[in-house]
């Protein structure tokens, strides 16, 4: 729908599109007649050399990871385009052409969405690219790659300067997808940003912390440095789905000891989970839900597994028949809240009602802050809720009860 706008307000215009999913799905794409090029990969050093062709009045080509439908009549092996090899060849972003004030606005920028904005002003940045980790649910790879690249310390801080400096931020919110690999690294940009003396400076982290990357010292540092709310991707309390299913392979064990010792701090704690992934019966599901009932976390986010193209579980419902990978329709009407299709394990409406009743039970009916009575802290979170739905009789009985 957005290119067929575009395409009317500009009939002349050439079309070109990136990203994870880009990536995996070029010729699905080039099959549409709206897209002109589609790029693979990173798109620094590539769009570069697309644009420079293009003002020079060329007809771009020849350019590696770039494709368009007439390299369809004789597609082979899809290259990726060039990767930048040193993050810091990079320039800072210029955030002066865009309307910056609606980017950075806490309320409609991000922040966690159990707390309010306050007066804050967000922006993300990203001081690493690429994870190791061979999680089969995860897609990032297909981009970044597998291998850790690492911006200086110095560069990170000097964006970090810039954003609070110039537009007054003060809620940085890192994009990476493992920002946590290398240890003393972090603690240097952690120290730094606290030398800032920022007034309010807040953290938070959307991606979701590696359990294996972390520990107390960390932890430390990050309170420190005005981290609000840590997010866990735990994703499974089911050891064999950890290791056969997902391969994330978290330590339950040390995820429990980090979620207590951030408790024991004052500080909110969040977990990511999934529920119906491929190959998991109903005994894993209530196996891993077992597990996350005996956390002491403020709120677990339970989530469907969708396929998301690009993934190790994609092809696997691919291979079982559950949909055929160049239908687009089939997969692409996939949320974390909404599945379409159903599986061996069970039907999709069967699984909607099991995630709606771990998140109602775990969320609302045995809150841990309502548990333990820390009962302000449940006021907080559920008033925030009330914010976005005011109408929901579980937020509004929990606020009830919590003030009782």
């Amino acid at each position: 729908p957005i290119l067929e706008v575009l395409k009317e307000l500009w009939p002349g215009a050439v079309s070109i599109v990136g990203g994870v999913h880009a990536s995996n799905t070029t010729p699905i794409l080039l099959r549409n007649h709206l897209v002109d090029y589609v790029l693979r990969g990173e798109g620094e050093i590539a769009f570069s050399q697309f644009l420079d062709q293009m003002a020079a009045g060329k007809t771009p080509g020849g350019i590696k990871g770039l494709y368009t439908r007439k390299d369809l009549v004789q597609l082979g092996p899809l290259e990726m385009a060039e990767p930048v090899p040193d993050l810091d060849a990079l320039p800072l972003p210029d955030w002066d052409i865009l309307q910056i004030d609606g980017y950075l606005d806490a309320r409609t920028g991000w922040r966690n969405w159990l707390m309010p904005p306050g007066d804050k002003r967000s922006a993300g940045f990203q001081a690493t690219r690429g994870c190791p980790n061979k999680c089969t649910y995860c897609s990032a790879h297909t981009v970044h790659g597998r291998n850790v690249r690492l911006r200086s310390v110095d560069k990170v801080l000097e964006e970090i300067r810039l954003l609070h400096e110039k537009y007054g931020v003060n809620l940085f919110v890192p994009w990476d997808d493992l920002m946590t690999a290398n240890k003393k690294r972090l603690l240097a940009i952690l120290s730094g940003m606290r030398a800032m003396n920022i007034p309010g400076l807040e953290m938070q982290f959307p991606n979701g912390l590696h359990v294996g990357t972390m520990d107390e010292e960390i932890v430390d540092a990050m309170v420190d440095t005005g981290c609000s709310a840590f997010t866990f991707a735990i994703e499974s309390g089911s050891e064999f789905t950890q290791k056969h299913i997902i391969n994330k392979r978290c330590n339950l064990d040390k995820a429990r000891r980090l979620i207590e010792y951030v408790r024991a701090k004052g500080v909110m704690s969040i977990c990511y989970w999934i529920v119906g992934l491929p190959g998991e019966t109903k005994e894993l599901m209530a196996e891993s839900y077992a597990y996350a009932k005996s956390l002491s976390t403020d709120w677990i986010v339970f989530s469907k597994a969708i396929p998301l193209v690009g993934t190790e579980i994609f092809n696997k419902y691919v291979e079982k028949g559950y949909f055929k990978a160049d239908d687009v329709n089939q997969w692409t009407g996939n949320s974390f809240y909404l599945r379409s299709f159903d599986t061996e394990e069970g039907s999709a409406y069967d699984l909607s009602d099991l995630v709606c009743r771990m998140s109602y039970e775990y969320n609302f009916v045995n809150n841990i802050s309502l548990k333990d009575g820390t009962f302000q802290r449940a006021v907080d979170i559920y008033s925030t809720f009330l914010g976005k739905d005011p109408n929901n009789v579980f937020a509004l009985y929990c606020t009830a009860k919590a003030k009782a």
